[in-house]
């Protein structure tokens, strides 16, 4: 295998999911439900997009106070979106249910799924949730209602962990439920990955860019770099005027201590 495809082939996929990403699931009565709310994808974009810009905004000979400044609310955009307590892994993703898929749910956590002495407790407030939020919505009128459950990706993640144990022996009505929860599921993760890689292609894009605002005779900037493009825009063609350094004269006294550095890890 060539060197690198695996990330090549990887960032295609990112690309592809990421141009292709659909933010509303119709339901079987023609519902169109939305996945993320519309104010908490402004909030998520608008983030992305003051850290850009304040990015942009501050180079190489900016006063060192604006540099410190850039760099700690670059930081704490970041943090706010995908820090441990970030808003991404707590903020409500919405999964579609209809009867059917709604009533298979809970009889898996209350009938089939095995518990542990770590586990119980979750799976009892996993029930009361789901049957509390079903009751919540007004129910199912009939078979094709549809309606949402607002779940933290991390709680999607412990009812998948659930589900990932659980058999359907052939082709049963009850496989085909189980098939359709699991792409409901799917449907609204897709959409939190989505953000997760906006984030984090954010989070190399500010490791990009913090070493450019070190003024340093070795300093060469990539301007090719998809992360200057990111930052700087797709039809920068050419270094930023205030990016250039130009290198200080090695004089003789620093020679050998150039020559003797170890190169960093």
């Amino acid at each position: 295998m060539v060197k690198g495809s695996k990330e090549a082939a990887r960032e295609e996929l990112s690309t592809v999911v990421l141009s292709n990403l659909r933010n509303e699931f119709t339901g079987k009565d023609g519902v169109v439900h939305k996945v993320v709310s519309d104010e908490a994808k402004e909030m998520l974009e608008g983030a992305q997009k003051d850290a850009l810009e304040i990015m942009r905004g501050v180079t190489v000979n900016s006063d060192e106070e604006i540099k410190n400044d850039a760099y700690k609310s670059v930081t704490n955009i970041l943090d706010k979106i995908v820090g441990r307590e970030g808003m991404l892994n707590n903020m409500k993703f919405e999964i579609v249910f209809h009867r059917d898929e709604f009533k298979f749910l809970l009889n898996l956590i209350r009938t089939k799924f095995e518990y542990t002495v770590d586990t119980i407790h979750y799976g009892v407030e996993l029930a009361n949730f789901v049957e509390e939020m079903g009751q919540k919505k007004g129910g199912f009128l009939t078979d094709d209602t549809s309606i949402t459950i607002g779940m933290s990706m991390i709680d999607v993640h412990n009812v998948v962990q659930l589900l990932n144990k659980h058999t359907e022996r052939g082709l049963t009505r009850d496989a085909y439920t189980f098939a359709n929860l699991l792409t409901h599921i799917g449907f609204s993760s897709r959409v939190y990955a989505y953000y997760k890689n906006i984030f984090e292609e954010l989070r190399n894009a500010f490791m990009f860019w913090t070493p450019t605002l070190e003024k340093s005779a070795n300093m060469t900037i990539d301007t090719n770099d998809k992360y200057y493009k990111m930052i700087y825009g797709e039809n920068s063609n050419s270094v930023k005027p205030e990016l250039v350094i130009e290198p200080e004269p090695v004089t003789d006294d620093v020679t050998e201590a150039i020559s003797s550095d170890e190169p960093s890890i």
